[in-house]
């Protein structure tokens, strides 16, 4: 899509949601579906205020000439992850805005190209030669959200979630690493915020 940015479908899967819902040991109840779809409605409506800013900062980092014009994202009532890339799921939270950041933290996995990631990746690796391969991946996407953070959100909401995040058992890491470092992973990672 050359001159537009996609459409994020927000959707509700009874049989994905019953799945997630059963493999967190929680009982899926018939007024779940409703839940969701209610939830859906009203994230959709904080999304349609943002969408568009936001998918065009992340295009243009990635300099990603994305073809398609419509993604799905899966909302779902129980997951132990805040969100996952493929099928692109959203874990449904009390704060919306949050369901947001979490939305935009994943589709900067979809959108990042491959060729890209594996330029990045290689740089980063000499930077960080001792840390894990997903702490080495969460150090871009985690910078990268950080700027969508603080261009979108405002200083109170960035300083909420990184708190969050940084006690994160599998990537708080990254995130020390890229508050630590962000001036010289901005350099590393040439990235121009300019709008």
């Amino acid at each position: 899509m050359k001159n537009g940015v996609p459409k994020i479908n927000f959707f509700y899967s009874p049989i994905y949601d019953f799945l997630l819902t059963e493999y967190e040991g929680k009982h899926f109840h018939k007024k779940q579906k409703k839940e969701v779809e209610n939830y859906i409605r009203r994230l959709q409506i904080l999304w349609q205020k943002v969408n568009k800013p936001i998918l065009r900062f992340l295009l243009k980092i990635f300099k990603n000439n994305w073809s398609e014009k419509e993604i799905t994202c899966y909302i779902v009532k129980y997951f132990r992850l805040s969100g996952i890339s493929h099928p692109l799921t959203i874990k449904m939270t009390r704060n919306l805005e949050e369901a947001i950041i979490n939305l935009v933290h994943e589709l900067i996995h979809v959108f990042l190209p491959l060729e890209k990631w594996r330029r990045i990746s290689q740089n980063l690796v000499k930077r960080f030669p001792n840390e894990r391969p997903e702490i080495i991946l969460h150090i871009y996407t985690d910078f990268i959200q950080l700027q969508a953070l603080k261009k979108f959100f405002g200083k109170a909401a960035t300083k909420k979630m990184l708190k969050k995040y940084k006690k994160f058992k599998r990537t708080g890491r990254a995130w020390k690493i890229v508050l630590r470092e962000e001036n010289n992973l901005r350099k590393l990672f040439k990235v121009d915020l300019t709008n």
